[in-house]
């Protein structure tokens, strides 16, 4: 468990929204309680909710709500990136945020025990 406890700390120190931090907070906060097991369903949960796919990435970045969220520019710099990374058959998106969700799922079945 102790990897899962430090992929986590790592994930919430800055990389992801505010619903995963929270998630992540509880299942560390319940660690050697009756809701531990609970809490890690919902971090697990919550985890695989939060990685981006790059077909997610295709659909949402041309969006008039992505270039309002990072402006037009940005968007259209990650658009093209997401296209290369779909020409590379790459799945999910590779910014730090979802990368480091990825890495603390692997680490799924410490978090569930």
């Amino acid at each position: 468990m102790k990897n899962a406890i430090e992929k986590t700390k790592v994930l919430l120190s800055d990389w992801c929204c505010d619903e995963l931090k929270e998630a992540g907070q509880a299942w560390l906060d319940s660690i050697g309680t009756a809701k531990q097991k609970e809490a890690g369903e919902r971090y697990v949960a919550k985890l695989q909710d939060s990685i981006v796919s790059v077909d997610g990435m295709l659909a949402f970045l041309p969006s008039k709500e992505a270039k309002a969220k990072f402006g037009e520019e940005t968007a259209n710099k990650f658009y093209e990136h997401a296209k290369e990374l779909k020409a590379q058959g790459v799945a999910n998106c590779d910014c730090p945020a979802c990368m480091a969700a990825l890495a603390v799922l692997e680490l799924k079945d410490e978090i569930l025990k």
